[in-house]
């Protein structure tokens, strides 16, 4: 209990500390996701969603896409990665760990794996198997402020500051790429991770480190 209070008066003092830095940090520069590539690699999008008025409004995004990609082997995800500038239009990460059961997802097992890229690099992301209405999905998702991925909210706070009184800038991402539950835990990554592989560094492109 002690603990948590600490960590409780910790995250407090760390949103004011944001609070308080919001008005000065810079934004930096980017690509709209609008012209974000349809196709990347061997995957290919086949549809983009809209959020309604009602989310954006709670989810205070600087820009976001949504989409689901296919493979030419049948495999599919969806994707979604929302991008906050950090500027005072802006509001701060909503955490899945939150988001999901707030809609009606149910968790059945929550752990951390590590995507590896092609050059060699490595994302640590959280991956969370949520059920609802009989369907089971895998989510995987990370934090990403300055190119480096975080997997609670912590750490996410944490470099949020670190990021303000370093670099003067508060800009975060939250990607999340989720698959229908194949059963398979091996078939899952190895699926999440060849998407996450052309993905990712398209998306670096976009939004600067």
């Amino acid at each position: 209990m002690r603990n948590r209070a600490i960590l409780l008066s910790l995250l407090l003092v760390a949103f004011g500390v944001l609070g308080g830095m919001r008005s000065a940090v810079s934004t930096p520069s980017y690509i709209p996701f609008a012209t974000f590539p349809a196709q990347l690699g061997e995957w290919m999008m086949q549809r983009s969603f809209s959020m309604t008025d009602g989310e954006l409004r709670i989810l205070q995004l600087s820009d976001y896409m949504l989409r689901r990609y296919a493979s030419r082997d049948g495999a599919v995800v969806d994707l979604y990665v929302g991008y906050h500038g950090g500027g005072e239009e802006t509001g701060p990460v909503h955490s899945p760990k939150n988001c999901l059961p707030g809609s009606g997802w149910l968790e059945q097992r929550i752990d951390t794996v590590s995507l590896a890229l092609e050059d060699g690099q490595n994302i640590t992301a959280m991956r969370a198997v949520y059920g609802k209405d009989g369907n089971v999905v895998v989510f995987y998702y990370w934090f990403d402020v300055l190119g480096v991925s975080y997997v609670d909210e912590f750490s996410l706070k944490f470099a949020e500051i670190m990021g303000v009184l370093l670099h003067n800038r508060r800009d975060a991402l939250l990607v999340r790429v989720s698959v229908p539950t194949s059963g398979d835990v091996q078939v899952d990554n190895e699926t999440v991770q060849s998407f996450v592989r052309e993905f990712y560094p398209v998306l670096r492109q976009f939004i600067p480190v």
